[in-house]
């Protein structure tokens, strides 16, 4: 006798309006049951999602596996991040329950599958409340932003140390790795770009290291002019033509609790105004600028 039971997924996506990113798209694709509740917290950049669950032992004897997946768009640098941490109904879910897949073109895929010894565990040590089951994930840090090249090659990560803003000068760390030899950093030729509104504002051609110890780096001037979304483009890894890979940060970074932020420059320009040192015609200048 077989048993045969057939999974058939279903794609949600959830619009959020970033204050540095604008509007993107996270979305949930589910492999077990409908999601009755989403949430995201800019903030702590925390992702919450829920669906049906009955919790006895009828429904965990035939449960061979809960697989989830998260799609994070790739203009969405934030959670780009190399690392994320989820739970279960609140309880930490091990490293290897989450699993990391950039081989897609739009969209990263976080997996998150829970097999059926590991749902026996957890029925097993716990009691819930609610039939249901609640599952969260969100970066274990900000930092290394991560990637892999078209061609899956190839994976960087990116890294700085103090915010970036505009006007000032900046040092990008990066390492470059092998996604098939287990993620082990590799010499290879590079040219890096860096992007702001289409426009190149900095770059260089170099090899990479593969010692384990030292980093990448590359030291460039922020325009004034370029804040909010730079593009890192990294190209021709290893003169290939299809190992390319983007990553988008944030100069001028605004925070995410405040709706407005008021450059100092203006309070300076306002306080000169004030006191005769500039004319009308340079105040209103800047007011516009400022709008702008």
């Amino acid at each position: 006798n077989y048993e045969l039971g057939i999974s058939i997924e279903e794609e949600t996506r959830y619009e959020i309006n970033d204050v540095n990113y604008g509007k993107q798209e996270l979305g949930i694709v589910t492999f077990f049951d409908q999601i009755t509740e989403f949430d995201y917290n800019a903030e702590t950049k925390e992702i919450t999602f829920s669906f049906p669950f009955q919790w006895d032992q009828n429904t965990i004897d035939q449960t061979t596996v809960i697989h989830e997946e998260v799609l994070v768009p790739k203009a969405y640098g934030d959670l780009l991040v190399a690392k994320y941490v989820a739970t279960l109904n609140g309880l930490d879910l091990p490293e290897a329950m989450i699993n990391i897949d950039d081989f897609s073109a739009d969209d990263r895929i976080v997996h998150i599958v829970v097999s059926q010894k590991e749902l026996q565990e957890i029925f097993s040590n716990n009691e819930f409340r609610e039939n249901k089951i609640t599952m969260t994930l969100k970066p274990e840090n900000d930092l290394p932003l991560s990637g892999v090249t078209e061609n899956g090659q190839f994976k960087v990560n990116l890294w700085w140390d103090s915010e970036l803003k505009s006007g000032q000068t900046s040092i990008l760390y990066f390492d470059i790795l092998d996604t098939f030899l287990k993620d082990r950093p590799v010499a290879t030729t590079y040219d890096l770009k860096i992007f702001h509104e289409g426009k190149q504002i900095g770059g260089t051609l170099g090899m990479s290291s593969d010692s384990k110890t030292e980093n990448n780096s590359y030291e460039f001037l922020i325009p004034e002019d370029a804040s909010g979304i730079i593009n890192i483009k990294f190209e021709k890894l290893s003169d290939s033509k299809v190992a390319n890979l983007e990553i988008p940060l944030i100069v001028d970074r605004k925070d995410s609790t405040s709706e407005y932020q008021i450059p100092d420059w203006v309070k300076n320009n306002a306080g000169w105004w004030a006191n005769d040192e500039i004319p009308d015609t340079a105040f209103i200048d800047g007011i516009e600028y400022l709008i702008k």
